[in-house]
Formats: C-alpha cells, sequence, structure tokens
C-alpha cells in the first residue's frame, strides 16, 4: 500500500486534555469530560504555555520584518500610534529613510537611555528604547534622535481589495503588485489610507519608518478547536507535561506521575537533540597541565 502524503498530524485543545485524563486513568473508554475536568485541563495547558514560552527563545516565535511608520518630531510610540502589541523580546531595529536605506539602530537598556540628557533632540534616529513592561501592549518605544521631517508615504488598493502602504519606494510592475505580484511584500504591507489605483510604471514613495523583527508570544489555547501554537512535534511534549500536572489533583501516585514527567522529558529530548549529552572522540588519552 502508498505510504501517507501528508505530515500535518496534532490535535485540539479538548482533544489534548481528554487524552490526559486517559492517560493517568481517571476517564474510562467512551465517557466524556465533565465541565470540571475540561476546565482543570484548560487551566493547567494554559500555564503550561506560558511557562514555555518563558523558558526559551523560540524561534517559531518570529515572525517576517513588521514596519511602524515614523512621524516628524515624535520620540514616543506606542500602541496608540503604531507599536505593535506583542513583542516579547526586540530582536533588530532598523531605521528606513525615504530612499529605502536602512540604518541600524542601537537598542539600549533603560539605564542607557536615562544617560541621554537631551531626550528630544531631532536628527536621524540612532538609539533606540523598549520599556519592560508586564503587559506587552503597555510598553513603549523612545526614539533618540526624532526625524525633523518626513514623507507622506503611497498608498493603494490591493487585488484583494485591501489597502497597502509602500515600505520601499519602486517603480511599479507586475512583481510588486498586491497582492499577486511574487516580490509585493518586498514593497508593501497592510495599511493605510487616502489609496490610489496601482498603476503599472508608477513610481510610489515610502515614508520613513521603523523595520523591527521580534519574538512574540506562545498563543494560548483559547478555543476548544486551538490546535497548539507550536511545532508539530511537540504535542506528545505538552500530553504528558499536562497528564503529570493532572495526577497531582487526583492523587496519582508519585512513581506513575513521575513516569509522565520522564515521558515529556524524553520527548523534549527527541525533539532538540542538542540537549543530549555529546561524547568526543578522544577516549584514552593523557591531558598535561
Amino acid at each position: 500500500m502508498a505510504p501517507g502524503s501528508t505530515f500535518n498530524a496534532t490535535m485540539t485543545r479538548d482533544r489534548l486534555i481528554e487524552m490526559a485524563h486517559n492517560v493517568i486513568g481517571v476517564l474510562e473508554p467512551n465517557q466524556a469530560l465533565d465541565a470540571e475536568q475540561l476546565q482543570d485541563g484548560i487551566d493547567l495547558l494554559g500555564l503550561i504555555v506560558r511557562e514555555t514560552d518563558g523558558a526559551g527563545k523560540w524561534l517559531w516565535t518570529i515572525d517576517a520584518a513588521s514596519y511602524l511608520a515614523v512621524a516628524a518630531s515624535t520620540h514616543r510610540y506606542d500602541a496608540a500610534n503604531g507599536l505593535p502589541v506583542n513583542i516579547s523580546e526586540l530582536l533588530s531595529l532598523k531605521y528606513r529613510d525615504a530612499t529605502g536605506t536602512d540604518f541600524p539602530l542601537q537598542v539600549v537598556k533603560s539605564e542607557e537611555y536615562e544617560s541621554i540628557a537631551t531626550k528630544m533632540d531631532l536628527g536621524q534616529p540612532r538609539w533606540a528604547y523598549l520599556s519592560e513592561h508586564r503587559d506587552l501592549n503597555s510598553r513603549v518605544l523612545y526614539l533618540y534622535p526624532a526625524p525633523i521631517s518626513v514623507i507622506a508615504g503611497s498608498v493603494v488598493t490591493g487585488t484583494d481589495a485591501l489597502l497597502y502602504k509602500c515600505i520601499y519606494p519602486h517603480t511599479a510592475a507586475a512583481e510588486t503588485r498586491p497582492v499577486t505580484g511574487a516580490n509585493y511584500k518586498m514593497a508593501w504591507t497592510l495599511g493605510g489610507s487616502a489609496p490610489t489605483t496601482w498603476t503599472v510604471g508608477t513610481s510610489y514613495v515610502s515614508g520613513e519608518q521603523l523595520r523591527m523583527t521580534y519574538r512574540r508570544p506562545i498563543f494560548d489555547f483559547d478555543t476548544a478547536s486551538d490546535t497548539p501554537d507550536f511545532p508539530l512535534e511537540w504535542p506528545r511534549t505538552l500530553l504528558y507535561k499536562l497528564a503529570f500536572d493532572l495526577g497531582d489533583i487526583y492523587s496519582i501516585p508519585l512513581e506513575e506521575r513521575n513516569m509522565m514527567v520522564q515521558k515529556a522529558k524524553a520527548g523534549f529530548s527527541d525533539i532538540f537533540p542538542s540537549t543530549k549529552g555529546k561524547s568526543t572522540r578522544l577516549h584514552h588519552h593523557v591531558s598535561y597541565f
């Protein structure tokens, strides 16, 4: 028989919780979770996700670069004037001028930013400071200096009827047409107002902006049908971590609970071989000091 041709096996939030109850033996075959069991699973799974999020710098949470339009003489950016509300860690930040040239900015800590005596200077930006607030949607990005003036970038309507603002100055060609052009994401991003009709051969301009890459949080399981915001290798590890925590509620013997957490650790080790112990090829050699 022919082998399968897909590679997308995963499971929903509620199925993950149901299987965890099966693993620790508190759910009979064909028995449905009651409301309390389901809520326990939802709560514990949420705690596991948030703890895992804080335990590493997960590459899958780094999305494509985001763009923030810069305003003249403006040093402070928050959710109200365009700062993304899900920046867990700012990885890189560049100032793009009206010619499309990128200039790396130095992202500084609070003490370095506080050392700036004249925080409202004007000029080409060189430094940036992102505040460390507990709530990501309350973070603030401070720019130093701020540009004296900016130009208004072009805005067009894409073939999907949505608005797109120019992020790189260019002459329009089929390859850069939003959203059918192969290169359009290098020249346009969602946003803007007062659009014009996209026309081939037109010279489009981009206003000054910040190009940023950042790590976002791992998303929660918000609904019953949500699948894990993890690579496809992860659900089994999450399953046994959840089973281990549920074992506390049901007073599952410690030996059985330890087996669950050992399976979770083994799954993690399989996912990340770099965490396994390694041996060198040097054996029975004498070291001299």
